[in-house]
């Protein structure tokens, strides 16, 4: 028989992480996910974000002219035991035009 692997993966929108790093660490503590993706985190570049025993792969929200930094950006930790490899995000372009 082979053996059996259990992957716990969760989503989470997170709506600036920075402020509910209490909520994620509990929530890790809990239920010890292998993998977790975070949406909306809102995080700057110059923002750090950490997780005991997790990697961490981020694409914050580039800031465009004339806007705030508010909103965007995503996250997915790895536990540092799951062997895995990063591929590069491919880079889209969006074109803005006036009519």
């Amino acid at each position: 028989m082979s053996p059996q692997y259990r992957l716990l993966m969760v989503t989470w929108n997170a709506d600036e992480v920075k402020s509910r790093m209490c909520e994620l660490r509990d929530f890790v503590n809990k239920y010890n996910p292998d993998v977790i993706s975070l949406q909306e985190t809102w995080l700057r570049p110059s923002h750090t974000l950490a997780l005991a025993n997790y990697q961490v792969y981020r694409n914050d929200r580039q800031a465009m002219r004339n806007s705030n930094f508010r909103g965007g950006g995503t996250v997915i930790l790895i536990k540092n035991t799951i062997k895995h490899t990063r591929i590069p995000t491919p880079t889209w372009k969006v074109q803005k035009q006036l009519w």
